[in-house]
């Protein structure tokens, strides 16, 4: 399982409430409770946007998203992107997976986009939905490359080594050999 996180200077956004920091979702936090979370104003092209320098191999996003009715039901419809383009809001290059649909009952504490594939980029664009009241409340975003697949635990094993720890990004080699790319976040 390869968990990738940046500096805050890697992570931008469509528009920003003033309250919160893109950052905060890529913050290696899975809390959920105060401002820990970034979210987004409403709005009908609504993104937020990892950059790394260098094309990655991503296969599973996993988004814990505010646990509120409100924050979900302006979440619904929101799609993820990996590629190189910038251009229109991130839409130009290939979607993870299909839009996210909030289940009609029940609560929802973590989303998992599974690609269907491995997708290469410098940029992972999480898009909301278009139409106004659309916006994203982004508590953490992990990304996993296929070495487990969509079946990617949360939580690490006594048996999983951190293999290069530069205090921007670290990178996890699980016990069962998955392969680490050589990531280098823009600073």
């Amino acid at each position: 399982v390869l968990d990738i996180y940046g500096p805050s200077s890697a992570a931008a956004f469509s528009e920003l409430n003033t309250s919160t920091l893109a950052s905060k979702a890529i913050d290696n936090s899975l809390q959920t409770a105060g401002d820990a979370c970034y979210r987004s104003a409403q709005g009908s092209n609504t993104w937020w946007r990892l950059q790394s320098t260098s094309s990655n191999t991503i296969r599973i996003v996993r988004i814990t998203p505010l646990p509120d009715d409100t924050a979900l039901n302006e979440m619904d419809g929101f799609s993820v992107y990996v590629g190189d383009a910038t251009t229109n809001f991130g839409r130009d290059n290939t979607q993870c997976g299909s839009s996210w649909a909030k289940p009609s009952s029940g609560s929802v504490s973590m989303i998992e986009v599974d690609c269907g594939s491995k997708l290469t980029g410098k940029y992972v664009y999480i898009v909301a939905a278009s139409r106004a009241t659309a916006s994203l409340s982004l508590c953490e975003v992990q990304f996993f490359d296929d070495c487990l697949g969509a079946d990617a635990s949360l939580s690490s094993s006594s048996n999983d080594e951190t293999i290069a720890d530069s205090g921007q990004t670290t990178l996890t080699c699980s016990a069962s050999g998955c392969p680490v790319p050589s990531i280098e976040w823009v600073g």
